[in-house]
């Protein structure tokens, strides 16, 4: 009898352990089959630009999923039409997973995906295990969520900069020229490279259709990611 209670401990461990290989494994095939993939990341705007870059793309005829977090938190599906998310307790990362697990579909093209990370370690694994992104934006840094992000706009900066993807572009419409230093080490770090954008380089004609109290800076970034796509 002994060690049969012995035992039991051991299988269950295995079985956890073997449980969570296999949705690891589901998720990255999953990813896999989707050929682009946005991880938007920042202080300010995050929401509105993965809006936008899911409008963008789909107005270009790929079939996108989206999803925003924060105080709002949906599900942008291909269609347009949207569906709250109703959590149970309190927001993890891993609602990232739960919701490719239920939205995915055959001839998905593109998933865009508001970061809900704040520790920097957190953010790093939403990016390395979760998203994989084709594409990546900081949208900008300032002096906010001090206590998981650090004290100074450096120091923040280095800690948004944990999502920079592997081998592929890392956007941003920040401004100052050490804080684009640092993203720019970051994504050449992951194989990757900056790609700056600003508002005062849309012209008349990609303003219109945008309300004047829309920020110029996040039209930008969405227009950067649709570009690159053709």
């Amino acid at each position: 009898r002994p060690s049969r209670i012995r035992r039991r401990p051991r299988l269950a461990v295995a079985s956890v352990i073997g449980g969570w290989r296999w949705q690891t494994a589901a998720h990255a095939a999953r990813l896999q089959r989707i050929p682009i993939r946005v991880h938007v990341n920042g202080i300010r705007g995050k929401s509105t630009i993965t809006r936008y870059v899911a409008s963008a793309l789909r107005a270009g005829g790929i079939e996108t999923l989206a999803k925003t977090t924060g105080s709002d938190t949906r599900v942008i599906h291909p269609d347009a039409t949207e569906t709250p998310i109703r959590r149970r307790g309190a927001p993890t990362i891993l609602e990232q997973i739960d919701v490719l697990r239920h939205e995915h579909r055959p001839g998905l093209g593109a998933l865009v995906v508001e970061c809900m990370a704040l520790r920097p370690e957190y953010q790093r694994a939403s990016e390395r295990r979760m998203i994989r992104a084709t594409d990546g934006i900081v949208a900008n840094v300032r002096r906010d969520h001090v206590e998981q992000l650090g004290a100074t706009l450096p120091e923040i900066a280095r800690s948004l900069a944990a999502t920079a993807p592997a081998g592929a572009p890392f956007y941003t419409a920040e401004a100052d020229p050490e804080l684009r230093a640092i993203l720019a080490r970051a994504a050449e770090a992951r194989g990757g490279w900056l790609v700056t954008v600003s508002g005062d380089d849309l012209s008349e004609d990609e303003r219109q259709g945008f309300s004047p109290l829309d920020f110029p800076e996040n039209i930008a970034l969405a227009l950067a990611v649709a570009q690159r796509h053709g």
